[in-house]
């Protein structure tokens, strides 16, 4: 070969190479832009998710603390109902223990 084909050849190549670190180098800056795009998308929506998150939280929590406001008067309720039935319970007793003494005095007079 000659030293003006291979020149040519060379020149070729090197026109060659040339061009494609610079498609390289124009694909290398589209990827690290489109990487910054999606690194500020993942960003905003891992901010939108995070607030959702604390939002959710804190219903939950209004929804609970509620919850437990009417939990505890519905156990006041039911601790009046059972204190209520005690106090009738006590009553029928005595009413019954009344009654007994009652016959009991009935019985007394009926014999004398």
């Amino acid at each position: 070969m000659s030293d003006d084909v291979l020149n040519k050849v060379t020149a070729l190549f090197k026109q060659q190479n040339d061009q494609f670190n610079k498609r390289f180098d124009e694909s290398d800056k589209r990827f690290d832009k489109l990487v910054a795009l999606v690194f500020e998308h993942y960003n905003h929506f891992s901010q939108t998710v995070d607030r959702l998150e604390e939002k959710v939280d804190q219903t939950a929590d209004n929804i609970l603390t509620r919850v437990d406001g009417v939990f505890k008067e519905v156990l006041a309720m039911r601790q009046e109902q059972v204190a209520h039935f005690g106090s009738h319970v006590r009553a029928d007793e005595t009413l019954e223990n009344y009654e007994q003494r009652i016959k009991k005095l009935e019985t007394k007079r009926a014999v004398v």
